[in-house]
């Protein structure tokens, strides 16, 4: 017994293991090591700002200023680990890098991992270009373009010219964009309000809460529940499974659907849905609606007409067709 204990206390003691002939660094740390930074950097005649940024929050808030200023938390194991905390010029651009220095081999840490928390206020009218590997980001006030390359953590925005996102996971909350918005997103819930331009969605899984968009709407989403809601563009909607809500649009709307109820209502032009299966439940419409499922129940009240193409099974409820009617089945 003596023996066994002895021989697990070898093993817990030694920072080596062998996976397949390779040398794995094993470092059970803590990152309790915090320290403060402030930066600043006059920000004329500078018009863009590009950060890059490892592990950490970042936050940022607009103002009417014409300096960029920073303050930061770098958290490390120990006083003496390097990290990278830089703001610089490069004629119109604004460089910021916030990077704790890498170790060499496999890290695994007891708690917090090393991280740079970053806050930055800065002039409102720059053009913000973000890459950043992991941590939550908070952008407010801006009033021009921001594009996030982003690999995990939560994003949430209020303010900006235009937007474009390509994030791996986590939720994204944005809202009172004044142009485009393009989200490219792999996992996590998309909410989105107030969008004065364009959206475009292309969307792996996730929960989708859309409302109060000027310009079209266009989504590809993999998996996960939708609604859309007072879209004063048109939709089109291409929806592997979940549940799917569509209603106060004044433009057509187009659903290619593959598996999850639908329900819309309150359209202005046409509704064009083809559906594999799943409930559709169709109402107020001051155009036509066509049709094609596959299988599930269909219901169909007030609309100026009513195709049904192919309603496979299921029952099929119209009212109120203020219009032609025509049922292939």
């Amino acid at each position: 017994m003596n023996q066994l204990t002895s021989l697990s206390k070898t093993i817990l003691a030694s920072s080596l293991f062998l996976f397949g002939g390779c040398v794995v660094h094993i470092s059970p740390s803590v990152a309790s090591v915090e320290r403060e930074q402030q930066l600043s950097l006059a920000a004329q005649p500078i018009t863009q700002l590009a950060i890059d940024s490892a592990a950490g929050e970042l936050t940022i808030v607009g103002e009417n200023r014409e300096d960029i200023l920073l303050n930061a938390t770098i958290v490390t194991v120990n006083e003496d680990d390097p990290f990278t905390l830089t703001l610089t010029a490069n004629n119109n651009k604004a460089v910021l890098i916030a990077k704790n220095d890498s170790s060499t081999g496999m890290q695994f840490y007891n708690g917090e991992s090393p991280h740079i928390d970053v806050e930055l206020r800065v002039p409102a009218r720059l053009l913000l270009d973000i890459e950043d590997s992991s941590g939550n980001i908070s952008i407010k006030n801006m009033s021009n373009g921001i594009v996030i390359q982003d690999g995990s953590g939560n994003i949430d925005i209020d303010g900006g010219l235009s937007l474009e996102i390509e994030d791996g996971s986590g939720n994204i909350n944005a809202e009172n964009i004044q142009g485009q918005v393009s989200i490219d997103d792999g996992s996590g819930n998309i909410e989105l309000s107030h969008v004065a331009g364009t959206l475009i969605i292309e969307d792996e899984s996730g929960d989708i809460h859309i409302a109060d968009i000027k310009g079209d709407t266009v989504i590809n989403d993999g998996s996960g529940n939708i609604s859309l809601s007072n879209l004063s563009g048109s939709a089109v909607i291409d929806d592997e499974s979940g549940d799917l809500s569509v209603s106060q649009v004044q433009g057509k709307v187009s659903i290619e659907d593959g598996s999850g109820n639908i329900d819309v209502e309150h359209v202005a032009q046409a509704v064009v849905i083809n559906d594999q299966s799943g409930n559709i439940d169709v109402n107020h419409i001051d155009a036509t609606v066509t049709i094609k499922d596959g299988s599930g129940h269909i219901r169909v009240n007030d609309s100026k007409g009513l195709t049904v193409i192919e309603s496979g099974s299921g029952g099929l409820s119209i009212d109120n067709i203020n219009g032609p009617v025509k049922l292939d089945n």
